[in-house]
C-alpha cells in the first residue's frame, strides 16, 4: 500500500508523486459545438379548432404520439399525425388548425445547434416529417420523456445529458429514414403480405411464438417470409424478434427496479435469464446486472 503525503498545494501526492484521483484537478471538456436544449415539454391540446401562431427562432424537434392536427407550415397545408416525428428550422411559421382523432399529444424539444443549420450536403441532414415503426416510437418516446425530465429538473450536468439524448434523438431520427428509404427503395410500398407478418410480430414479441406464426399471419410460407424479411429489413425475423426483446428488457431494468432480472427476461419474452443476458450483453456491451448497478442510463429508456 503506498503511503500518501500532503502536497505543497495542498493536495494528496503518493511518494511515486502521482496525484490522488480523490483530489485531481477538473479536467476542462473541449469547446465541441453540441445541441444546446433551450426548451422541453410536453402539451395535450383537447380536440377543436385552434388559431394560434408559431414563429420559431430555433430548431424544433416534436414528436407525436396521440391525435392529429390538421395545421399550415410556412403557409402550406401539413398534417401532423400520432406515431410522427417533425422537425422545424428557425424562422419557420406554423399555424395550428384543427385537432381531431382525440386528445393532442405533442412532446417538444426546442434547441441552439449552429450544426442545424448546415449546408444542404451535411451529413447532418433529416427528413422534416417522418412516420416512425412502432419499435423507433417507443424508442423516441423514451428518449424525449427523459429529455424533459432533465430539463424540468435541471440537476447538476442536465445540460450534456440532454444534448446527449437529444443527439441521441437525431440518431434515430435518422436510422428510422434511412430504414424507412431502404423499404421504399424500388418504388413502391412493402408487401402488404410481409406487413401483417411484420405487425404480428411487434404485437406478440413477449409471447412465445415461432416464426411461422408470423407467416401465416401474412398468408405466406416460413421459407419466403424469412427470405423477404431479410431482404426489406436488412436483418431475420429472429434477430428483429430478440431485438425488440432485449429493448423491453432494457426499459424494464430501467423503470421497474423491483423486479428480478429471471422476472425481466421473462416479461420480455425470454424463457431462458441466461440467453437474455447473453442477448442483452451483445446487444448493448453490459450484463443485465451491471446496466442495472450503473443506473445511469435509467431516465434514457424509460417508456
Amino acid at each position: 500500500m503506498q503511503v500518501q503525503k500532503q502536497g505543497e498545494s495542498g493536495e494528496m501526492v503518493s511518494k511515486s508523486g502521482v496525484q490522488s484521483l480523490a483530489h485531481a484537478e477538473l479536467i476542462p471538456l473541449a469547446n465541441q459545438p453540441l445541441p444546446r436544449v433551450v426548451l422541453a415539454g410536453k402539451s395535450h391540446v383537447e380536440p377543436g379548432t385552434y388559431k394560434w401562431v408559431h414563429h420559431l427562432k430555433l430548431p424544433e424537434i416534436n414528436l407525436i404520439t396521440h391525435g392529429r392536427m390538421h395545421a399550415k407550415l410556412n403557409g402550406s397545408d401539413s398534417v401532423c399525425i400520432a406515431g410522427g416525428v417533425y422537425s422545424f428550422q428557425a424562422g419557420d411559421e406554423y399555424a395550428a388548425g384543427t385537432v381531431e382523432n382525440g386528445i393532442y399529444v405533442c412532446r417538444y424539444i426546442r434547441f441552439d445547434w449552429p450544426q442545424w443549420s448546415a449546408p444542404a450536403d451535411s451529413s447532418l441532414q433529416i427528413p422534416r416529417s417522418l412516420k416512425l415503426s412502432p419499435e423507433g416510437l417507443r424508442e423516441a418516446q423514451g428518449l424525449t420523456d427523459a429529455l424533459i425530465d432533465h430539463f424540468a429538473l435541471s440537476r447538476a450536468g442536465w445540460e450534456l445529458s440532454a444534448s446527449g439524448l437529444l443527439l441521441a434523438l437525431v440518431g434515430l431520427i435518422r436510422r428510422e429514414a434511412a430504414h424507412a428509404a431502404a423499404m421504399n427503395s424500388s418504388g413502391t410500398e412493402m408487401d402488404p403480405r410481409l406487413a401483417a407478418g411484420c405487425a404480428f410480430l411487434e404485437k406478440n414479441y413477449k409471447k412465445r411464438l415461432r416464426i411461422s406464426a408470423a407467416a401465416e399471419a401474412g398468408n405466406l410460407t416460413e421459407d419466403y417470409f424469412s427470405r423477404q424479411f431479410r431482404k426489406q429489413m436488412g436483418l431475420s425475423p429472429l434477430q428483429f424478434l430478440i431485438r425488440m426483446r432485449v429493448k423491453e428488457g432494457r426499459r424494464l431494468l430501467a423503470a421497474a427496479p423491483e423486479l428480478t432480472i429471471n422476472e425481466v427476461a421473462r416479461r420480455a419474452g425470454f424463457d431462458d435469464p441466461k440467453h437474455f443476458s447473453k442477448m442483452f450483453k451483445k446487444h448493448f456491451g453490459s450484463s443485465p446486472d451491471e446496466f442495472r448497478r450503473e443506473g445511469w442510463l435509467s431516465r434514457s429508456v424509460r417508456a
